[in-house]
């Protein structure tokens, strides 16, 4: 990939912090912006001359255009983004900057696709694990579908994730997404690779993401899950969302993330099917370490995507060709049709 001007936003953070590593890894530079530049000095330990630092106010715009300045793709993981994540997308669309975040909350998602599609370059949310695999897989699917000459009518995304541990801010946001959702729904029983798993129907962003590509198929996400878990999960979600002032109180309790050691034990597998009249293309998209993998596809999508509007990873990048780079780059990383 080409370089760019980088900037990034919550270098501080958790998925901040691994973005930091990534860049110095493979010597990119970057802009990191920050309300303490000393608290990012002190964490990054930079003796490599790759990072300017800047203190930047989000509640000031003149902060934040200064940060912009020059810059050519801005990378935000300053979250939770329903109540923290609009100042640095309003300040990409004044700069006429590239924009990538690291959001999991379909409805933020679904803000920016309604708000900032007149804008002059890509706003591209939800560029990290959650849900950049699943969007591309799912263009992937429906290109082959229609490829076929047939007309893709929906799209199924399923997750299967073993060992997760969220972060401080995957939790926080977490809270933000339910409180901005509708309820988990039913599940069914699938079987790919001669397996059997439970899918719980969860409100998700490819919902949102692929629904931008394809406007007019239906899609529908999935969690596999413990049946049982399932039905209480869909049971308590309302009940839930009543207690989610006392959870986001209690969240500067979780521990702002899980340690490399655990970190690389999680485990996922994505299938995602686009079903045409007549036929039908699953991709199957496995890997590890959540939080590592997105440091790693927020920089490659920050340097790779173009375009115009407020647009999903797939519309920004060429699937097939981006998701190959992705597994090129990345030994646990890989994906086929089933």
């Amino acid at each position: 990939m080409s370089q760019r001007n980088l900037a990034l936003l919550g270098a501080s953070g958790y998925t901040g912090q691994l973005i930091v590593d990534y860049l110095r890894s493979n010597n990119l530079k970057c802009r990191l912006g920050g309300r303490n530049t000393e608290k990012i000095r002190s964490q990054i330990g930079d003796e490599s001359n790759l990072f300017d630092i800047f203190e930047v106010d989000l509640n000031s715009e003149k902060s934040i255009d200064s940060f912009l300045d020059g810059i050519d793709t801005l990378m935000t993981t300053v979250g939770p983004f329903s109540t923290l994540g609009l100042p640095a997308a309003e300040g990409a669309k004044r700069c006429g900057t590239y924009y990538v975040d690291s959001t999991g909350e379909p409805h933020f998602i679904s803000h920016i696709y309604e708000n900032f599609n007149d804008s002059k370059k890509a706003m591209v949310p939800a560029c990290g694990f959650d849900y950049i695999l699943g969007d591309l897989a799912g263009a992937i699917a429906s290109d082959d579908v229609a490829k076929n000459g047939d007309k893709v009518v929906s799209v199924d995304v399923l997750y299967s994730v073993k060992h997760m541990i969220p972060t401080r801010g995957t939790y926080l946001s977490a809270l933000g997404a339910i409180a901005n959702s509708n309820d988990a729904g039913k599940i069914d029983t699938l079987n790919f690779n001669g397996k059997t798993f439970h899918g719980l129907e969860v409100p998700w962003g490819e919902n949102v993401m692929i629904a931008r590509r394809l406007p007019d198929v239906k899609i529908t996400s999935r969690l596999n899950v413990n049946p049982t878990i399932g039905k209480v999960v869909g049971f308590m979600t309302p009940i839930v969302r009543l207690g989610i002032p006392l959870g986001e109180r209690l969240g500067r309790f979780v521990p702002i993330g899980p340690k490399p050691e655990k970190r690389e034990k999680v485990e996922y597998e994505i299938f995602v099917t686009a079903q045409g009249k007549n036929s039908s293309s699953t991709v199957y998209v496995k890997g590890h370490d959540i939080y590592k993998s997105t440091a790693f596809y927020m920089v490659e999508s920050a340097l790779a995507i173009k375009g115009k509007g407020a647009i999903s990873p797939s519309m920004a990048l060429d699937p097939e060709p981006f998701l190959n780079y992705l597994v090129s780059k990345e030994e646990s990383l890989s994906w086929e049709r089933i």
